[in-house]
């Protein structure tokens, strides 16, 4: 059974599968997430 859906490529479960812990309550379950981003930087016409 489905419990989520991450619809953005920047949400995950976190990779490394020893680290995982969850809760559980009665009607939920929690899980460590983390949230990636990056950004490019381009210097143009740094040498005048």
């Amino acid at each position: 059974m489905r419990v989520t859906d991450f619809e953005s490529t920047t949400q995950m479960i976190i990779p490394n599968i020893i680290q995982l812990e969850m809760a559980l309550t009665s009607d939920r379950i929690i899980l460590p997430m983390m949230e990636t981003s990056g950004s490019i930087w381009v210097l143009e016409n740094v040498d005048r």
